[in-house]
């Protein structure tokens, strides 16, 4: 327990240094992000401290799971973070899940994707439609890992961010080792996949969670203490346009979630939500 509340410690303490000094000078990131602002709207309950991911329901309801851990579960909440449902994924097993994605016909995709120490060889993500409640599997290895674990300046294969985008799940690396997160594209039908890597791109953090705009128009990837956000013009190259990058220190963020075409809300492991909202149009 004391190991954990120092590891807590030593985020928070790096994320209060987290800047986006580097995004602007070097990726093009613009510099003016006054427009955003940050604020706490809510908590959940202390059962589910360790939220990792979110996701829109309805309603402006929202998904949200427990990591490692946390058993099969997953649970419906409010802005304020009240819990509303938990709905039990029976043919599921949380050995560590990190993230969550939907299309457009009710299937929410639960990744089963944690491996901080990069030697997992069970990675999945469950396909659940919510209607009936039939969950489907895809299994996924990555091409581009040949030892388990690999040597510690290698470890690029924990992946805990993803989105869904026309017919494909799109994955990002949490670069451990590396300094390049690595984008993977896993089909989102139910079957076993070996993915090589798309592209990659250097930044300055650790990527946590991903999620796209409903108009298909907006990346945001998050990181402890930042968000990072890019313009989508070209399907085949998501980095091409850096947006803004948004300082967001409020300790060890894990989840990301648009609302709209412009403003998200996040969440920590300590159960705490923010809205990160943008007072003017997209300029």
């Amino acid at each position: 327990m004391l190991k954990l509340k120092l590891m807590a410690f030593l985020l928070t303490i790096n994320g209060s240094f987290c800047n986006c000094n580097y995004e602007k000078k070097h990726l093009g990131f613009e510099k003016n992000t006054r427009m955003y602002k940050v604020r706490k709207i809510g908590r959940l309950p202390r059962a589910l401290t360790e939220s990792s991911a979110l996701e829109v329901a309805h309603d402006g309801t929202f998904w949200t799971l427990q990591d490692s851990g946390g058993g099969p579960y997953l649970y419906l909440f409010d802005q304020s973070g009240k819990i509303l449902d938990t709905l039990e994924i029976s043919d599921g097993m949380n050995r560590d899940w990190e993230e969550l994605g939907q299309d457009n016909n009710g299937h929410l995709f639960i990744g089963d994707l944690g491996n901080n120490l990069n030697k997992r060889r069970d990675l999945k993500v469950y396909k659940l439609d919510l209607p009936t409640g039939v969950i489907q599997v895809l299994d996924v290895t990555y091409q581009d890992q040949t030892h388990f674990p690999p040597e510690r300046t290698e470890m690029n294969f924990d992946c805990e961010a993803y989105f869904w985008m026309g017919g494909n799940i799109h994955l990002f690396s949490k670069n451990r080792g590396l300094k390049s997160v690595r984008h993977y594209e896993l089909p989102d039908q139910p079957g076993s996949y070996s993915l090589k890597p798309k592209d990659e791109l250097i930044l300055k953090g650790k990527v946590t969670a991903a999620d796209i705009s409903p108009d298909g128009k907006l990346m945001a990837l998050l990181s402890y203490g930042k968000v990072w956000l890019f313009n989508i013009q070209d399907v085949d190259n998501l980095w091409a346009n850096p947006y803004k990058c948004v300082k967001v220190n409020r300790g060890q963020t894990e989840g990301v979630v648009f609302i709209n075409n412009t403003d998200l809300i996040i969440s920590n492991e300590t159960g705490k939500l923010f809205l990160v909202s943008q007072n003017a149009g997209r300029e």
